[in-house]
């Protein structure tokens, strides 16, 4: 994660306090992280979506 300057790539890592690839993250229409996902368990992304979204 070199890129954490002035760069869009940067800016979003640090808007978002990304710190590991991948991040999936859930953003509402304002910006706002409304979750994050864990794509590591896809037998429970459903599940994590289905709490979000409640």
């Amino acid at each position: 994660m070199e890129d954490s300057g002035g760069t869009a790539n940067g800016r979003v890592i640090a808007d978002y306090g990304i710190t590991a690839f991948p991040t999936t993250l859930l953003i509402d229409k304002e910006g706002k992280v409304v979750g994050q996902i864990n794509l590591n368990n896809p037998d429970g992304v459903r599940e994590q979506f289905d709490q979000l979204l409640n």
